[in-house]
């Protein structure tokens, strides 16, 4: 039988559908979680009080991502327990193995700038149905430091069978020589913002090669070294650690991936 579709309900579905097609709707959440906060202090500190804090002091915000509603209980639990892995001995408890947590008073806020400072984030890259990418930024403020130094690590979680993947997992070592030319050429295009910061007539080349002069191979047998793989909306990213390829001026360098490198 015909069936006739009223002009009103015809252009709700229309618009139910574009809703649909533009808004990803995924069966998981992803739930920040807290490995450790607060203010901590080495146990030997009370007892000597001449000891400065910037030696016993240590704050510390350490967050990191786990998954929610994935519909199986055991992979989402074996997922979590890794991702949680990825943040042990990130905190203060990483300074000293006598950390221990502490109510701050007065005179210790007044040292905050001599507190050591430890944090880590993450940002969410990529997200999808079958695999899901994070970019955690483990950055440490060392008591009296000049500038705090920040780490990155890509993670890139398969929610099929619950693997995380490494750099070595994602770059395809047949490819290392194509790889490390490629990278070269892309650090190159950088290599205009790299020259106001050395006064070397070679400062061209001054990132590009090893302490003997020659290129640097950035992947080998062992991986990605010095970098970090992720993914975003635009497709696959390294992201290299501070003073590996450029001044720490110019902070993560970030160089996107051909597909034909996974």
């Amino acid at each position: 039988f015909p069936v006739t579709i009223p002009p009103g309900e015809m252009r709700y579905g229309f618009w139910l559908m574009m809703v649909t097609m533009v808004t990803p709707a995924y069966a998981y959440d992803i739930v920040q979680a807290i490995a450790e906060k607060g203010y901590f202090v080495e146990a030997d500190c009370e007892n000597e009080p001449s000891v400065p804090l910037d030696v016993c002091g240590c704050e510390s915000n350490v967050a990191y991502p786990t998954i929610k509603g994935l519909g199986n209980a055991e992979l989402e639990s074996e997922i979590n327990r890794k991702l949680a892995a990825l943040v042990e001995r990130s905190g203060c408890s990483e300074e000293g193995e006598s950390m221990r947590p502490k109510e701050r008073t007065v005179a210790e806020d007044e040292e905050e700038l001599r507190t050591t400072k430890v944090k880590n984030t993450y940002e969410v890259t990529f997200q999808g149905t079958q695999q899901v990418s994070f970019l955690m930024t483990h950055s440490f403020y060392g008591a009296g430091a000049a500038h705090e130094m920040t780490m990155q690590k890509g993670i890139t979680v398969n929610l099929a069978d619950g693997d995380v993947a490494s750099n070595h997992d994602v770059l395809d070592p047949k490819h290392a020589k194509s790889i490390n030319d490629y990278i070269r050429t892309e650090l190159k295009k950088r290599n205009h913002e790299a020259k106001s910061h050395q006064d070397s007539k070679d400062s061209d080349t001054y990132w590009l090669v090893d302490d003997e002069g020659k290129p640097k191979d950035y992947m080998t047998d062992e991986g990605c070294s010095g970098c970090q793989v992720y993914r975003d909306k635009e497709g696959w990213k390294l992201s290299f650690a501070l003073y590996s390829v450029a001044p720490f001026s110019l902070g993560h360098v970030v160089v996107p991936l051909r597909d034909s490198f996974i």
